[in-house]
């Protein structure tokens, strides 16, 4: 904000308007747009120069000798600012399209890097059905048991239920699982326990469902639901293993693979894809549950 004050401060508009270098506001955008296009065209595997093309590239010439005509028609430095204003304005344009996106979708459906990891809206329909079906009935402590693996970011909603007993986080894990402690038991152990309450709802990360429904035949399975979602990371190096990579290995290797995207037509389709219109191929990386309802 303080360049673009001090952009606006250097510009003469009477001068601008008397000697025609106001036009730079709109080349030095419209030359940008169009160069972009065309290098978004080129790299396409069905896309490609053709005659209009080759037509659009011989405009941004034309556009590019305007520009350079309305700069020598005024002093020094006089010219700059009005060509990095309209660039400025591009942006602004593009970054509101942007802002509003990723302020204003509440759903799942724009995969942005800017958000990169998010819980998912499942996680808000999971709260309404708890809501609806077991906080009113306040019947008995841990009416509704959640695998603790889905603690975040689901304890956010969950919070003040937590905190009065109506709602439980427990280790669902099986014995010969990752970091399996004696407190875990499976949803089966628990619906067979004689001696435990039998929970209304089960929340249960889905590779912690073991045996499935088998022992869970009372209940109704749902899902699977998203918990976390990431961007997906399609911009990493392939089979990367940093922490068993020395220094020198992991620089060529990285050096390696930046080579490879920079001269890779494929590469620069997918990013000017991304970056203009987001399309994307690659979906979600997600960590999912199910639900399991008495």
């Amino acid at each position: 904000a303080k360049y673009l004050g001090e952009l606006l401060e250097g510009i003469y508009w009477r001068e601008a308007f008397r000697r025609g270098s106001v036009i730079l506001l709109l080349v030095a955008p419209l030359v940008v747009v169009i160069a972009v296009y065309l290098v978004f065209t080129y790299v396409g595997e069905d896309r490609g120069f053709g005659a209009a093309q080759w037509t659009i590239f011989g405009g941004v010439l034309m556009l590019l000798a305007v520009g350079a005509l309305a700069l020598r028609v005024v002093p020094a430095g006089r010219g700059t600012p009005l060509a990095s204003l309209g660039l400025a304005i591009l942006l602004l344009g593009f970054g509101t399209w942007a802002a509003v996106r990723d302020g204003y979708t509440y759903d799942d459906s724009n995969r942005e890097i800017l958000v990169y990891a998010q819980g998912a809206s499942d996680l808000s329909v999971a709260y309404d059905t708890l809501a609806e079906e077991v906080f009113p009935a306040q019947t008995l402590i841990d009416e509704a048991l959640v695998d603790y693996d889905l603690w975040y970011p689901f304890v956010w909603y969950v919070r003040h239920h937590d905190r009065n007993g109506e709602l439980g986080f427990a280790c669902f894990k099986e014995r010969e699982d990752h970091d399996w402690n004696a407190t875990c038991i499976s949803p089966v152990e628990r619906v067979a326990d004689p001696e435990a309450e039998v929970p209304f709802l089960f929340m249960v990360k889905s590779t912690n469902t073991g045996s499935g429904d088998q022992g869970l035949e009372e209940f109704q399975e749902d899902g699977p639901f998203h918990n976390m979602l990431w961007f997906p990371e399609s911009y990493r190096r392939p089979d990367e293993n940093r922490p068993e990579e020395g220094f020198g290995e992991e620089i060529g290797k990285d050096f390696r693979f930046f080579k490879e995207v920079l001269t890779s037509r494929s590469s620069w389709d997918t990013a000017l894809g991304y970056t203009l219109f987001r399309d994307l191929p690659d979906p979600w990386f997600t960590d999912d549950y199910y639900v399991y309802r008495r």
